[in-house]
C-alpha cells in the first residue's frame, strides 16, 4: 500500500513539474532541470556532521540557493575577491597512478567548475554544457598527455551546484569502488560520502569567489580529503604543483 501511494505521489509531482515547466523561460527551465539532477540536492539532504565537514556557513548556504535557482546574490563586492585575473595555463590539476588499472600508467585529471546559470551556459541544456566543457578540456590537454606524457586524460567537469559531468561520474564511481574495496565498506555509502564532500566543497569555493576569503580568525576551510579514517585512497594521488 505504501509503495502504491509513493508511486502515485511521484507521478503527480512529475505531472505538476511538466505542467509548470512549459510556462517557464529557457533559463528558468535550465535552472529547474539542474535542480532536479540527482546530485544537485546532496548538500541539502546531508546531515551536517562536523567530523566529516558536512556543515555550511549561513552566507554560503544563501549563496548556494542563489546559484541553484539562478538568482543574483545580495551585497556582492564590486571587485573580484582575488584582485587579479589568472589565465588558465598548461598545468594539469591532478595526476594519479594505479587508478584505472595496475599498469602504472599515469592518469591526468583537470578540473573545471562552471555555473549553469551563467549567460554563456543558460541557453543550452545541462548535458550540452557538460559535453562542451569536456570537449574543450580534451582539445587543450589530451593530445599532449597521450603523445608526451604517455598517460591518459580525464576531464573532471563539475557545476557550482554539485553536479558531475559524464567523465567525472565514471572517475568518482571508480574512486568510490577503490575505497569501498580497500576498507570493506558499502559502495553506495562511500559514493554518497564522496558526493557530499565534493558538493559542499564546491559551495564553499563558489561562495568564496563571490564574497572573498574571511579573516584568519573566522576562516572556514574544507579540504576534499578522502584519506581521513575510515576512508583512504587505494591509488597514489599526487597534486601537481605542490
Amino acid at each position: 500500500m505504501k509503495a502504491t501511494v509513493h508511486a502515485r505521489n511521484r507521478d503527480d509531482t512529475a505531472e505538476d513539474a511538466e505542467a509548470l515547466k512549459v510556462r517557464l523561460t529557457s533559463g528558468q527551465q535550465n535552472a529547474m532541470e539542474q535542480a532536479s539532477e540527482r546530485v544537485a540536492s546532496t548538500w541539502l539532504t546531508a546531515i551536517p556532521m562536523a567530523k566529516y565537514g558536512f556543515g555550511l556557513q549561513k552566507q554560503a548556504f544563501r549563496d548556494a540557493l542563489c546559484l541553484r535557482f539562478g538568482w543574483t546574490p545580495e551585497r556582492l563586492s564590486s571587485h573580484c575577491s582575488c584582485g587579479e585575473v589568472v589565465e588558465e595555463g598548461a598545468r594539469l590539476d591532478i595526476r594519479a597512478q594505479d587508478f584505472w588499472d595496475k599498469s602504472k600508467r599515469s592518469v591526468y585529471f583537470d578540473v573545471r567548475v562552471f555555473n549553469v546559470q551563467a549567460p554563456l551556459n543558460n541557453k543550452s541544456s545541462s548535458k550540452a554544457c557538460y559535453r562542451r566543457h569536456e570537449l574543450e578540456k580534451c582539445r587543450a590537454y589530451e593530445s599532449r598527455i597521450l603523445e608526451v606524457e604517455h598517460g591518459t586524460f580525464t576531464p573532471l567537469v563539475l557545476s557550482t551546484s554539485g553536479e558531475w559531468g559524464p567523465s567525472a561520474i565514471v572517475a568518482f564511481r571508480r574512486l568510490a569502488g577503490l575505497i569501498a574495496s580497500k576498507h570493506n565498506q558499502s559502495y553506495s555509502t562511500t559514493l554518497q560520502f564522496i558526493r557530499c564532500k565534493i558538493s559542499l566543497s564546491l559551495i564553499d569555493s563558489a561562495s568564496m569567489c563571490l564574497r572573498g576569503p574571511r579573516s584568519s580568525l573566522h576562516a572556514h576551510t574544507r579540504e576534499v580529503n578522502f584519506c581521513d579514517l575510515p576512508l583512504d585512497l587505494s591509488c597514489r594521488v599526487v597534486q601537481l604543483g605542490e
